[in-house]
């Protein structure tokens, strides 16, 4: 699993839950992707503040456990979950 992706190497078939975390952006701030990978989606486009970055990626720390367990029934098969 691959908690930074530098480039994106996804496709819209590959997300199965998109994330918003309320108080830092009123939308899309992680996705889940069907093989159980955490992205933080400010990485993928520049421009972005470090702080907003951090705070993704601490939030993916604190909470990504918990969401794929709970979303274990949208990620492909042998997925971490």
């Amino acid at each position: 699993m691959n908690a930074d992706r530098s480039q994106p190497t996804f496709t819209t078939d590959d997300i199965a839950l998109a994330i918003e975390i309320r108080g830092l952006y009123d939308g899309t701030a992680v996705f889940l992707l069907k093989d159980g990978t955490l992205v933080n989606r400010f990485r993928q486009v520049p421009g972005w503040s470090s702080r907003t970055i951090t705070a993704v990626d601490e939030w993916i720390a604190k909470y990504g456990g918990e969401i794929r367990a709970n979303s274990a029934d949208l990620l492909d098969p042998g997925a971490i979950a």
